[in-house]
């Protein structure tokens, strides 16, 4: 299963032709919301920052 979703992943953010994600928004979260992503694994430091409807695993 690792090498299916390796293979499906995508850098949606941080990269050069990245989209951009507007000002005071959390990336994954704002890609979920817009439908863009499914799944979005990114640092705890954001967890506080998140809406309350998020699950964030440490």
């Amino acid at each position: 299963m690792g090498n299916a979703m390796a293979g499906r992943a995508q850098q949606l953010v941080g990269g050069r032709d990245s989209l951009s994600v507007p000002p005071g928004e959390i990336a994954g979260a704002w890609l979920i919301r817009q439908n863009l992503a499914d799944l979005f694994i990114g640092y705890a430091h954001y967890g506080p920052r998140w809406p309350p409807a998020t699950i964030c695993v440490p």
